[in-house]
């Protein structure tokens, strides 16, 4: 189990991966997931972090973006944020709605691959603002050339140092 560092809190868990890589393989999710959600371009999640049939299961970085390091870091505060409970997800048929919208967005946007499934590039801005809107943060923080800029996500980092945070 792990301790959540601003409470008492433990939550029980079999395993943390931190992995880089560009090849995705899936041998540490259970074999009847992979089986039945594996499509020939990728796995689809909801917010590109969790899948409602794996509910204590999260992957940071498994997005592609323009700027990886940047999501990954906005994912980590999001997935805090459900881990903890303060993150309200929307009910099933909601988040089976969204993956089948993301699915049928990523297929008429972006090239066929085996993982066009984690796409976001040009699209970057939109997904930040998905999960700062989940987040409780006003989405359209600065326009979209400015987004690449940390700077412009500082307040966020702020608020998350401030709760304890440190990722």
């Amino acid at each position: 189990s792990i301790t959540l560092k601003n409470s008492d809190e433990s939550l029980e868990v079999d395993l943390i991966i931190c992995a880089t890589g560009w090849e995705q393989k899936f041998h540490y999710i259970p074999q009847d997931f992979v089986e039945a959600n594996l499509e020939e371009d990728g796995i689809y999640l909801y917010r590109d972090i969790v899948h409602p049939d794996l509910p204590s299961m999260g992957f940071i970085g498994w997005i592609s973006t323009f700027c990886s390091p940047l999501s990954a870091h906005l994912q980590s505060y999001w997935l805090l944020e459900h881990f903890n409970r303060s993150l309200t997800l929307p009910n099933r048929r909601e988040i089976d709605e969204y993956i089948r919208e993301s699915k049928q967005f990523k297929r008429k946007h972006y090239q066929f691959g085996t993982q066009r499934s984690t796409f976001s590039q040009r699209y970057f801005w939109v997904y930040f603002d998905l999960l700062l809107n989940d987040l409780g943060f006003s989405p359209e923080l600065q326009a979209p050339s400015e987004r690449l800029k940390a700077l412009a996500y500082a307040p966020i980092a702020k608020h998350y140092e401030n709760k304890g945070a440190k990722l």
